[in-house]
C-alpha cells in the first residue's frame, strides 16, 4: 500500500527595514565616503598640503687649464757655478707637480 503525504505551504511575507546609510565627510585636507548597513569607509581622497616645486639649473662645467710655466717664490739649494749654497728668491719655474 502506498502512502501519500500532502503538505500545505503558505507564503508569508515580512517587511524588514534595513538602515543603510551613506555619508560624505569632507575637509580642506580630505574627503571620505562611508556607507552600508554597518557603515565602513568606501573611499578616501587626501589633498596634499605642500606643493613641491623642482627647479633644475644647468651649470656649465668649467675646465681649468693647468699652467706648467709660471713665476713664483722659490726656496732651494743651488750653485752659482763655483760653490753650493741655500737659495731664496723669485724666479721663472716649470711645474712638474700641482696640488
Amino acid at each position: 500500500r502506498d502512502t501519500f503525504y500532502i503538505y500545505e505551504i503558505k507564503n508569508d511575507t515580512a517587511f524588514v527595514e534595513i538602515p543603510i546609510t551613506q555619508s560624505v565627510y569632507a575637509d580642506s585636507l580630505y574627503r571620505a565616503y562611508v556607507s552600508g548597513y554597518k557603515p565602513c569607509l568606501d573611499s578616501l581622497i587626501l589633498y596634499p598640503t605642500k606643493e613641491i616645486i623642482t627647479n633644475t639649473v644647468y651649470v656649465p662645467k668649467i675646465e681649468y687649464k693647468r699652467h706648467r710655466w709660471g713665476v713664483g717664490i722659490q726656496v732651494g739649494y743651488g750653485t752659482d757655478f763655483g760653490r753650493f749654497s741655500p737659495y731664496i728668491g723669485v724666479g721663472v719655474q716649470y711645474n712638474l707637480w700641482s696640488w
